[in-house]
């Protein structure tokens, strides 16, 4: 869908028209008499398996179609223009350099916000650079005069075999956000995030998970204030693989990204329901796939969650950690609720298997001296959680109270640690920031 919501783009990349896979393209404009969508352009692809449609995007009068087995297997990306008095007109034919690059695997078209020209990037992700195999690419281009000539090809070098750069993209003001999935120095997968400097894109962010298989990247979204980094494999919560979680930064006044992002896993995280798998965001607002999610007493009925992003719980790490056994350091995560309804996770590990935890909850910081450490949050709260699982994980979940104002809590664990000082240790602390939800 396009800014003002007057475009609609849908694709059905294995429709079979005049050929098998050949796909199909759908747009829709809003008719504001009839309050109704209608179709204003039907276009079947041309070649079989070329599977047109696979990915779409809409950005003011300009839509762009991929059909990543388009063009004898090169991968094409087709460009339409609204226009008056016909409704569409071809604006550009865009084809790939390599034979089953998957070269249009992932588009996104939007504005430039400096330079005001329309700037669509394309995925490659099997694309090989310089010998290694599936590294993958991200073209990027800028319409100029009518035709869109190459604007900078962007990949990532030293992430060795299968990186599959440009598994996912995303554009927008003069931004751009690009996931790597298949890294395998870092085998959880990356995001990249540029800026437009007016002759060449710099990394503004390099965001990646080492927990292997999280496939972070194989989604991304990004907004005027927001990106979103889906990693519809990773267990955060020690529920078991393909939980999924997805990360969200925030840009400051300067462009930049902030902090070192929060991360969600829905309204029902589950071993499985990979959480993260598709995102999409408009502003503050997102959509989140949770494809595998059992929903409504269906196993892998799948789930979307809609999400202001403005109005989510966030989590503070105030350090005051204190280590434990063999000098390693618990770790406290908070993880804010999302989708029907708000749910706070919190997530320590690296504790001392079978040990006995205690939970200390407080209103407001009272930092007070104890056992080697600091006592972070006013213990207004001591609850015994019992010991921890074998992995030295501990993890709670809290159902957050709605119709509130807008409140904080202070948090930390305890732990009971012969080999800590004074034979304890502790998690850092967090603050919760609820907002009125």
């Amino acid at each position: 869908m396009n800014e003002d919501a007057s475009v609609l783009v849908v694709g059905a990349p294995l429709h079979d028209g005049g050929v098998v896979d050949g796909g199909k393209v759908v747009v829709y404009e809003w008719d504001v008499g009839l309050q109704t969508w209608v179709p204003t352009l039907d276009v079947d692809g041309g070649f079989a398996s070329g599977l047109f449609g696979w990915s779409v995007s809409a950005s003011g009068d300009f839509v762009a179609a991929s059909e990543p087995g388009g063009a004898f297997g090169f991968g094409d990306v087709v460009i339409t223009r609204r226009t008056a008095p016909a409704p569409w007109v071809g604006d550009g034919f865009l084809a790939g350099s390599e034979f089953l690059g998957s070269y249009g695997f992932d588009v996104a078209i939007d504005v430039d916000a400096t330079s005001g020209a329309m700037v669509l990037a394309v995925g490659a992700p099997l694309q090989d650079v310089l010998g290694v195999q599936d590294q993958g690419v991200v073209d990027v281009y800028e319409r100029q005069g009518g035709a869109w000539p190459l604007r900078e090809e962007l990949t990532t070098f030293g992430t060795g075999l299968h990186a599959f750069s440009g598994w996912s993209v995303d554009v927008c003001d003069g931004q751009l956000l690009m996931g790597v999935p298949g890294s395998m120095d870092i085998p959880g997968g990356r995001a990249l995030a540029y800026r437009w400097d007016g002759a060449h894109y710099g990394l503004t962010l390099s965001h990646w998970e080492n927990q292997a298989g999280s496939r972070l990247g194989q989604s991304v979204a990004l907004g005027s204030e927001y990106g979103l980094v889906g990693a519809p494999g990773n267990d955060p919560l020690g529920l078991g693989a393909d939980t999924g979680r997805v990360s969200v930064f925030q840009r400051n006044p300067l462009g930049d990204w902030a902090g070192d992002g929060l991360f969600w896993t829905g309204g029902a995280p589950a071993a499985g329901a990979q959480f993260g798998f598709a995102t999409a965001l408009g502003d503050a607002r997102a959509l989140l796939g949770q494809p595998f999610a059992s929903s409504g007493g269906l196993a892998s009925a799948g789930r979307v969650c809609a999400v202001d992003l403005t109005s989510e719980l966030v989590h503070t790490d105030l350090g005051s950690d204190l280590a434990g056994t063999a000098g390693q350091t618990p770790e406290l995560t908070g993880v804010g609720g999302m989708c029907d309804k708000p749910i706070q996770w919190l997530a320590a590990s690296k504790i001392l298997p079978g040990a006995s935890v205690w939970l200390v909850l407080g209103v407001g910081p009272d930092p007070l001296p104890f056992k080697g450490g600091v006592l972070v949050p006013r213990p207004d709260i001591v609850l015994p959680l019992g010991p921890s699982l074998p992995s030295g994980n501990v993890w709670l979940a809290f159902l957050v109270p709605t119709g509130l104002p807008a409140y904080s809590l202070w948090w930390q664990l305890w732990v009971v640690d012969p080999g800590g000082f004074a034979g304890f240790a502790a998690t850092n602390a967090l603050r919760a920031d609820y907002p009125a939800y």
